[in-house]
């Protein structure tokens, strides 16, 4: 994505915007979220805060990465696939491809991620904020093994 509107100058600048600055506001509840899992002793002095900035990440990167993300790269990919098929020169087709395919790539990765995500606030809640640890987790002690 970065590569079309960096070196193309037929609109795909149009993108970026989307794909350079507003995809990236995710990245700040991330940032607080790493900070309380790199130090657990916050995260045992501001559990309700370490809770906050769990959810708030998956709030945006859900809102941002995957709803913002599918209608954006959806047109990206119709654009970039329109000029590849219609450059004139193999250098231009080139590099069409490798944004097209790097674009696809990344996208299959945004969907790993919002699932991992969706299973994490769906594993949260079902064990009770636990992260998912406790799912499918035997109950009896090793003393009753």
């Amino acid at each position: 994505v970065g590569m079309m509107s960096a070196f193309f100058t037929n609109g795909f600048r149009y993108f970026t915007p989307f794909f350079y600055g507003l995809i990236e506001i995710s990245s700040v509840p991330l940032a607080v979220m790493n900070g309380f899992k790199g130090n657990p002793e916050l995260t045992r002095r501001y559990p309700s805060l370490n809770q906050v900035a769990r959810l708030v990440f998956a709030v945006s990167f859900l809102v941002v990465r995957f709803f913002m993300w599918m209608p954006n790269i959806a047109r990206y990919l119709h654009v970039a696939a329109m000029l590849g098929f219609t450059c004139r020169s193999k250098k231009c087709q080139l590099g069409c491809a490798l944004s097209w395919w790097s674009a696809i790539g990344l996208t299959c990765l945004q969907l790993l991620w919002s699932y991992k995500i969706v299973h994490g606030v769906i594993m949260g809640a079902l064990t009770g904020g636990a992260g998912g640890g406790g799912v499918g987790k035997s109950t009896k002690s090793k003393k009753h093994l």
